[in-house]
């Protein structure tokens, strides 16, 4: 659907952390985050236009893009997104598992419990609140 690559977007983030500086780049990333949480903030008041919620959501990740760029950190954050990730999807089988109230769509949705349950047995998923487990 993006019609600029990731290697495009990345030369423009590039000049534009030449042209602005590291540290107003910084700032500004701060202050777009901050109004995607406004405009997140107003959905749930029920207020919200969802092309401006749109818009937020994409300068914030423009920011966030430049930021994972100018740090170098890449790898990492992909890595730790796959964890947390995967963490969620632990959560949400064990609380399923424990009679969640989705626990049907859940069930529907991981096509049965026989692995989460192994998985809950064999003692690697926690559950939320419970020893070993943080956000």
């Amino acid at each position: 659907m993006n019609k600029i690559t990731y290697e495009q977007r990345a030369q423009v983030y590039t000049n534009a952390l030449i042209h602005f500086g590291e540290k107003a780049q910084m700032v500004m990333a701060l202050e777009e985050l901050s109004e995607c949480q406004k405009e997140i903030c107003k959905k749930l008041r029920g207020y919200s236009n969802l092309e401006h919620l749109a818009e937020e959501i994409a300068d914030a990740t423009i920011m966030l893009e430049q930021m994972i760029l100018f740090f170098g950190v890449n790898d990492l954050v992909c890595e730790k997104m796959d964890e947390k990730v995967k963490r969620l999807d632990a959560l949400l089988r064990t609380t399923a598992l424990l009679g969640g109230e989705r626990y049907e769509e859940w069930k529907e949705s991981y096509g049965g419990t026989a692995e989460a349950d192994a998985e809950v047995e064999a003692g690697q998923l926690h559950v939320a609140g419970g020893e070993g487990y943080s956000h």
